[in-house]
C-alpha cells in the first residue's frame, strides 16, 4: 500500500450543529464567512460541514505539457446505497459564489454515463437550514465511478468531460485543493476518504 497518506471523514455532523448556532460574529471569525449585500453570510467551501478539503500543500496546474493532475483516493465503506453520490475532485475557484470540483462522482449504484455535471448546494436532507446563512454552489464535472468495483479511485481532471462542457480554458488554471463533498447529512461522519499523497502526480 501507498506510504503517505491522509484520512478524513467526509462532513461533520458535529460542525453542522456549531454552524447552526453561530453568531453572526463566529460566522466572521471561525467560519470565514463573508457579509453578503442581502445580509446573509456566505460561508465559503472550506468551512461547509458537508465538505471534506485536503490541502495538498502547494499550487499545481490542472494539466502539465499535456498530462493531467491526478491522485489516487480511497473510500471506506466500500459499499453504500444507491442513493449515494459523493464526489471528490481538484477544487477550483472562479469566485466567490463559483466553485468547481474537477474529479470524480462516486455512486453506490451501478456507473451510468461517462460524464456528469452535477451541483451540490446544501444537501437533500437538511430542510430547516438558517435563513441568514448563503452556501455556494459548486458545480462538479465528473466521471462516474462504482466505489464496490474501485477500491482505490483514480481522482484525475476528466479533461474529456471538461471540453464537451466547453470549460477547456479552466484547464489552464492551478488547484491547491482536493474536496470531497456529499448531498446527505445521513452520511456525514460515516465515510473515510483517505488521499495517498505520494500518488500525487499528472498522467
Amino acid at each position: 500500500m501507498y506510504s503517505r497518506y491522509e484520512e478524513k471523514t467526509l462532513g461533520s455532523i458535529d460542525q453542522l450543529s456549531r454552524l447552526y448556532r453561530a453568531s453572526t460574529i463566529e460566522l466572521v471569525r471561525n467560519l470565514s464567512a463573508k457579509k453578503l449585500q442581502d445580509g446573509r453570510y456566505l460561508i465559503p467551501v472550506e468551512s461547509l460541514p458537508w465538505c471534506t478539503v485536503f490541502d495538498l500543500g502547494m499550487e499545481l496546474p490542472l494539466c502539465r505539457e499535456g498530462r493531467r493532475l491526478c491522485v489516487k483516493v480511497s473510500i471506506e465503506p466500500q459499499k453504500f446505497p444507491a442513493a449515494v453520490e459523493i464526489a471528490i475532485g481538484f477544487l477550483v475557484k472562479l469566485g466567490d459564489l463559483d466553485y468547481y470540483c474537477l474529479g470524480s462522482l462516486v455512486t453506490g449504484r451501478r456507473t451510468l454515463t461517462s460524464c456528469r455535471l452535477r451541483m451540490f448546494s446544501q444537501p437533500f436532507d437538511l430542510w430547516d437550514f438558517p435563513k441568514t446563512i448563503a452556501v455556494p454552489e459548486i458545480k462538479v464535472v465528473c466521471e462516474e465511478k462504482n466505489v464496490e468495483n474501485e477500491p482505490i479511485i483514480d481522482v484525475k481532471v476528466p479533461v474529456e468531460c471538461v471540453n464537451v462542457l466547453g470549460l477547456s480554458n479552466m484547464l489552464n488554471m492551478s488547484t491547491r485543493y482536493l474536496v470531497a463533498i456529499t448531498d446527505l447529512v445521513a452520511v456525514m461522519g460515516n465515510v473515510k476518504i483517505r488521499l495517498y499523497r505520494d500518488t500525487l502526480t499528472y498522467v
